[in-house]
């Protein structure tokens, strides 16, 4: 697998799960929030399925894993771009 691949793929992921983050946290029922967690949630779903169809199923699901290892700080999760 190309690392320059996996590295723009965990990137992509990285932002969009920090877009959905904030707008999450900015929810306050206006029709602005609302509009911003639609967004966020569509970001998200579109770097998914940018994994899944460069990556496959499983290694899409092996880079998400390794993300949230390595943002909890686990110290046994390899680099995102290992894959």
């Amino acid at each position: 697998m190309d690392t320059k691949l996996v590295e723009s793929l965990a990137q992509r992921l990285e932002e969009a799960e920090a877009w959905y983050l904030a707008a999450v946290s900015r929810m306050d029922g206006s029709p602005e929030a609302e509009t911003l967690l639609a967004w966020a949630r569509e970001s998200y779903r579109k770097a998914e399925r940018g994994a899944v169809a460069s990556l496959g199923a499983r290694g899409a699901l092996d880079l998400v894993e390794r993300l949230h290892a390595l943002r909890a700080g686990d110290p046994s999760a390899p680099a995102a771009a290992a894959a």
